[in-house]
């Protein structure tokens, strides 16, 4: 039996946006020490009218830290400090080819790595560009993540700091217009 063509998505097709992790590190941390910082002088100022105050704000602030260096520290020290990034709706593997294909249209050469993985989902690849020091890293997105039980992949580019502008936004153009599928016209 022919399953029924799913209706055609209103989205505008997915582009690439720029991430800095370290700022968002940075700005966690920051925002833990100014809460340190305001914590501790309510107490040596006010003394003990404050400790209540003050030991809400210091016990935020020791959460706060303690968020930034277990979620975004990994993060930065994986990806690398900034990158781009796209999501796209189709299965891990599919991505993975589209984006090798995309390169390899291009003539470049490619290698792909497939990392670790700690969970039950399907390992991350890292597709890396022979001469250039920038590379892409696929993941699925979680299920839970997408909310609606849609098979989404990220494709990030990493390894920004030691690439041109220009040859990294070329990489990104290719592997862009590899993984984004057209989208139908709708009525």
């Amino acid at each position: 039996m022919d399953e029924p063509m799913p209706a055609p998505s209103r989205d505008p097709p997915p582009s690439w946006s720029y991430v800095n992790y370290w700022r968002m590190l940075a700005s966690f941390l920051g925002a833990s020490m100014v809460l340190l910082g305001v914590g501790v002088l309510a107490v040596t100022g006010a003394g003990s009218e404050a400790a209540f105050g003050a030991g809400v704000l210091l016990a935020v602030a020791v959460f706060v830290t303690v968020f930034a260096l277990l979620l975004l520290f990994p993060r930065v020290a994986r990806r690398g400090p900034v990158g781009y990034r796209i999501v796209v709706e189709r299965p891990l593997v599919e991505v993975e080819g589209a984006v090798r294909e995309a390169l390899e249209g291009a003539g470049r050469s490619v290698h792909v790595d497939v990392l670790a993985g700690r969970t039950r989902r399907t390992p991350a690849r890292v597709v890396r560009v022979e001469g250039t020091p920038c590379r892409f890293l696929v993941e699925a997105v979680s299920l839970r993540e997408s909310g609606d039980g849609v098979e989404r992949t990220e494709v990030l580019q990493v390894g920004l700091e030691e690439t041109p502008e220009g040859a990294a936004k070329e990489l990104r153009d290719l592997v862009g217009s590899g993984v984004v599928t057209p989208q139908p016209a709708g009525p």
